[in-house]
């Protein structure tokens, strides 16, 4: 079974900041935690088959650092966020997206590893010396 490469229904949180909505999640094939954020508007849109999600891995979150960051990368990497949300790269919304990141890399960087997807592949009963049946769940990690 294949899993998404980004799961936005899976979030270890969300903030909404009026047009561009930030997604605390985990993405790739090593569930690194990651900041995702997309247009507001497309939120719970049906019949949308691709969205274009940006994301910011936690490996690279040191480059969007206001003091010790890479401020080109921040810059480049806006404008092409913004023209990937549908919005004009205009230096207003540039810097509104490089505040947006900001202002998350606390929250993406404290955030915890993926919870294992567990299902259940057995069920045990036991019967106790009183006759009392006790039921429990055997799980596995589907991954």
């Amino acid at each position: 079974m294949t899993r998404p490469h980004l799961d936005l229904t899976q979030t270890h949180g969300q903030r909404r900041y009026g047009d561009i909505t930030a997604f605390f999640s985990w993405h790739g094939d090593k569930r690194e935690p990651c900041l995702a954020m997309l247009p507001t508007k497309l939120i719970g849109t049906d019949g949308v088959r691709a969205i274009k999600v940006c994301i910011v891995p936690m490996s690279s979150a040191w480059r969007w650092d206001e003091h010790t960051g890479d401020g080109r990368h921040a810059a480049f990497t806006s404008a092409q966020f913004a023209i990937s949300m549908g919005f004009t790269p205009d230096v207003p919304r540039c810097v509104a997206i490089t505040n947006i990141v900001r202002d998350c890399l606390g929250d993406l960087l404290t955030m915890p590893p993926k919870p294992r997807d567990l299902v259940t592949v057995a069920d045990a009963i036991r019967i106790d010396a009183d006759g009392r049946e006790h039921h429990s769940e055997i799980k596995d990690d589907a991954s």
